[in-house]
């Protein structure tokens, strides 16, 4: 005699329903072998799925939906359109699938009524990585403290129109344990006047609304070849700040800030462009901060070196690696007192 590992008994609804029907309920009690229900699962998220067998003999899901699980069960309405046919009900959690058999079934018939499609879907929020510095490992070696999980944004969309998000799972940030080492870079460089006007006004830059990184973005105008150095000054409104990045990402030439510590933080890069484009820089930020200057100007580099010979500039880089390219676009770069 055959014996499901695991079940799923119905409490609440059909097992048929009408395509574009979004408000009827469905509740599953999760079962164990002895169709005892699974209350140790209570608190944890399942995953429900429908899924459809096609007839070139693959199978489709359908629908996937994520619920946390309540008194051994999961409840759940469909919110997206279907194709009329027959769906079985899977649903996993705790390691565990259910049911073991595929006889848990869901109809959908054809409906004649042209309702407004609602469509609720799941993205997943990719998680960040956070570096931090251990003078006690090796270089080159990293020591993982805590591991990253991707979180999960439930979006909302009608008639193929995206009306509203919400974030139902943070996303848990990768903890690196490493050991960065400083790289210190000289050269003499001449500064040219700002081509692009400087902020006259605190700017501030808001998160948006259940978004988890904002970007701000304003265009220079046509910039010629050449070498240049950019600087910034950001205040964090926040200290719930734990990522900024700054650059032209157009260009692939995104710079995080290593240390935001601070409240305040100036950060000076140099970037080198091959050809006149028409540049745009690019803030990206997990919580609200205010960008208090900015400046930009052409600049000319010469007597690039590691070694000190009085240059009136010096650089510096952090990295998890023994070397560094000697490139002037690889420090950041402060005048010498």
């Amino acid at each position: 005699m055959k014996k499901n590992s695991t079940n799923l008994r119905q409490v609440k609804g059909g097992n048929v329903v009408k395509q574009n029907d979004i408000a009827s309920i469905f509740t599953y009690e999760l079962l164990n072998a002895e169709n005892i229900r699974c209350d140790e699962l209570n608190g944890q998220e399942a995953e429900v799925i429908l899924v459809s067998h096609l007839d070139d003999g693959s199978t489709n899901i359908a629908y996937r939906q994520h619920i946390t699980v309540e008194n051994g069960s999961v409840t759940f309405t469909i919110t997206q359109r279907l194709e009329p046919r027959v769906y079985i009900v899977e649903v996993k959690c705790g390691g565990y699938i259910f049911a073991s058999n595929n006889r848990t079934t869901l109809k959908v018939n054809p409906s004649g009524f042209e309702e407004s499609v609602v469509e609720i879907k799941e993205e997943y929020l990719a998680y960040d990585t956070r570096y931090i510095n251990d003078s006690t490992i090796p270089v080159d070696v990293e020591v993982v403290e805590q591991e990253g999980e991707d979180g999960i944004n439930r979006v909302t969309v009608i008639n193929g129109v995206r009306t509203s998000s919400e974030i139902i799972k943070d996303p848990v940030t990768k903890v690196i344990r490493v050991r960065v080492k400083e790289h210190i870079a000289y050269a003499n460089i001449v500064k040219k006047a700002p081509f692009y006007e400087p902020i006259e006004q605190t700017e501030i830059l808001r998160v948006e609304e259940n978004e988890p990184v904002s970007v701000s973005w304003e265009y220079f105008g046509t910039v010629e070849a050449g070498k240049y150095e950019v600087t910034i000054e950001i205040r964090k409104l926040t200290d719930k700040v734990t990522n900024i990045s700054f650059g032209f990402e157009e260009l692939g030439k995104m710079h995080k800030v290593l240390d935001i510590s601070s409240q305040t933080m100036t950060y000076s890069f140099v970037v080198d462009l091959e050809a006149t484009v028409t540049l745009m820089h690019d803030i990206r930020f997990d919580h609200d901060i205010a960008l208090e200057s900015f400046n930009a100007r052409q600049i000319e580099v010469t007597d690039l070196s590691t070694t000190d010979y009085g240059q009136n500039s010096i650089g510096t880089a952090q990295t998890r690696t023994q070397d560094i390219e000697l490139l002037v676009t690889n420090y950041e770069w402060k005048t010498r007192e």
